[in-house]
């Protein structure tokens, strides 16, 4: 809705108003940043951040190894408790039974690395985990019932890692997506589980 500008703030983005509706244009190869502030929460979407021992495109969020470059982080903030969750999109993918469609397995585990990697530092110079986990968005056309029995689904409950089928046409991957980022927005069980996991 039109009335959401009044919450967004951003960044080398392009924003578009058409129809009582908003349409988010992120600019390749450059940073992007979107933000959602209300009372209750803050959510900040960047696109093409760097991340590394010395420079970092996110406040407070460093890597203590390698450079690190996932394609969307996204940071929900409650109060003074934070997430951050990695996506990372990748266009091939694995096919079992000519119409089960599966994440290759080098997309899960970049995830893992980001969430291993990618540390958050306070004043005093001391590190925590930041990364709750991660998702990685592949193209598929399984069903929600067939995409919650794959094992890139139900790992999600137990590591926070997984993946999801995001296709323009398949609406119930992107049904999912939502599901999950709805549940860590608002759902105060699944917020203090996620907070206290790492």
């Amino acid at each position: 809705k039109k009335e959401s500008l009044n919450f967004l703030r951003w960044s080398d983005i392009s924003v578009i108003e058409k129809d009582e509706s908003i349409f988010i244009s992120l600019l390749q190869g450059k940073l992007s940043k979107l933000q959602l502030l209300t009372p209750d929460i803050e959510l900040t979407l960047y696109y093409n951040v760097t991340i590394s021992r010395d420079h970092s495109d996110v406040d407070s969020l460093y890597s203590l190894t390698e450079e690190q470059r996932p394609d969307i982080l996204l940071k929900i903030k409650r109060q003074s408790k934070e997430v951050y969750i990695v996506f990372d999109a990748k266009y091939r993918y694995n096919i079992k039974n000519e119409f089960e469609f599966y994440p290759v397995p080098d997309g899960i585990n970049q995830i893992h690395r980001y969430r291993d990697s990618i540390m958050r530092r306070n004043a005093e110079k001391s590190y925590s985990q930041a990364i709750w986990g991660g998702f990685v968005l592949f193209p598929g056309y399984n069903t929600i019932d067939e995409i919650r029995a794959c094992y890139y689904y139900s790992s999600i409950k137990y590591t926070q890692i997984g993946a999801l089928q995001i296709c323009p046409n398949n609406e119930d991957g992107i049904s999912l997506l939502k599901q999950i980022l709805y549940s860590l927005c608002f759902d105060y069980y699944a917020w203090e589980s996620s907070t206290q996991s790492h």
